[in-house]
């Protein structure tokens, strides 16, 4: 297979390592979701929460947690690790007055 792939131009062989990037993780997060099917917390209780909130699991998006937990207890936050390991190239939008 490497040798085929040594046959692609350089951005040939990037769309294809990407796509099996892609398709690799897609089919981690499935196999997880499969595996923890009706394991959530509610399960335990009788009544579903009426939302799941997925935030980011860093300070800022604690206290925004803990404040939607407050104002209405059937809605569950969850944290998520967001963007680690993973290298980004972010370049700012420089508006022009």
């Amino acid at each position: 297979m490497l040798t085929l792939l040594d046959e692609f131009t350089a951005t040939e062989r990037s769309k294809v390592w990407l796509i099996a990037y892609e398709h690799h993780y897609r089919d981690e997060l499935f196999q997880a979701l499969r595996s923890n099917h009706n394991r959530g917390g509610w399960i335990k209780r009788i009544k579903r929460p009426e939302a799941q909130i997925v935030v980011c699991m860093d300070e800022r998006e604690e206290s925004f947690r803990r404040h939607l937990e407050e104002l209405n207890p059937a809605i569950e936050t969850l944290g998520a690790a967001g963007f680690f390991g993973v290298p980004m190239n972010y370049k700012g939008l420089m508006l022009r007055m």
